[in-house]
């Protein structure tokens, strides 16, 4: 017993949501800066770790981004 030790940890902030690309790793829509049609909709959009499980935040930030993709390519 106790010979593996688990960790688990929210990684956010690694392509966090900006208009400067120096900055930030996606746009305010999720793209990512200098890469056309790639999006990001999860955890890593957030600008750092929340302090309390981000759950609710990533679903929401997902959804809404989700639906301004299909909007503007309903074309």
């Amino acid at each position: 017993p106790n010979d593996v030790s688990l960790f688990t940890a929210h990684v956010n902030g690694t392509c966090r949501i900006g208009v400067d690309p120096a900055t930030s790793g996606a746009t305010p829509d999720g793209q990512v800066h200098g890469v056309p049609g790639v999006h990001v909709m999860d955890g890593s959009l957030l600008p750092t770790g929340l302090g309390v499980n981000p759950q609710a935040t990533i679903m929401a930030i997902s959804s809404l981004l989700t639906d301004r993709l299909i909007t503007r390519n309903a074309v």
